[in-house]
C-alpha cells in the first residue's frame, strides 16, 4: 500500500489532502524512529561484542607476555646452565689430561726402577756366581 493513499483510519482523522500528507510522513516517522531504534539496539549489542571480544584479546596479550617472559626466562637458564656445564667439561678434559700425563710419568718411573731392580738382581746373581767360584 502506498503511503498517500488514504485509508478507512484516515478518512476519520483527516479532512483534507494536506492531512493525509501529514499522517503519512508521521507514519514514515514512526516507521523511521523503529527502524532507529532497532538500530541503536543493534549497535549496543554490536558494541558490548567489541568490547568483550578486546578484553579477551587483552586478555589472551597478557597471557602470552608472561608466556614469552617464562619462556625467556627458561632459555636464560639454560645457556646460563649449558655454560656452566661446558667449564665443568673443559676443567674435568684438563684434570683427564693432568692424571693421563701423571699416569704416563708412572710408567715410565716404574719402568726405570723396575729396570734398576733388575740390574741390581744382576749385579747380586754374578757377585754371588763370583763368590760360589772363589769358594
Amino acid at each position: 500500500m502506498n503511503a498517500l493513499e488514504r485509508r478507512a483510519d484516515e478518512d476519520q482523522h483527516s479532512d483534507s489532502t494536506a492531512m493525509s500528507a501529514m499522517f503519512a510522513l508521521m507514519k514514515t516517522y514512526g516507521g523511521l524512529e523503529r527502524c532507529l531504534g532497532h538500530l541503536s539496539g543493534s549497535l549496543l549489542i554490536v558494541q558490548d561484542e567489541k568490547h568483550q571480544l578486546q578484553c579477551e584479546f587483552d586478555s589472551e596479550v597478557e597471557r602470552l607476555q608472561a608466556e614469552w617472559a617464562r619462556v625467556t626466562l627458561e632459555r636464560d637458564q639454560a645457556v646460563q646452565q649449558n655454560s656452566e656445564l661446558s667449564q665443568d667439561l673443559l676443567a674435568v678434559r684438563e684434570q683427564r689430561d693432568r692424571v693421563t700425563t701423571a699416569h704416563r710419568n708412572c710408567e715410565r718411573m716404574l719402568v726405570h726402577v723396575l729396570g734398576l731392580r733388575n740390574e741390581a738382581w744382576h749385579k747380586e746373581d754374578t757377585l754371588r756366581a763370583r763368590q760360589l767360584d772363589l769358594e
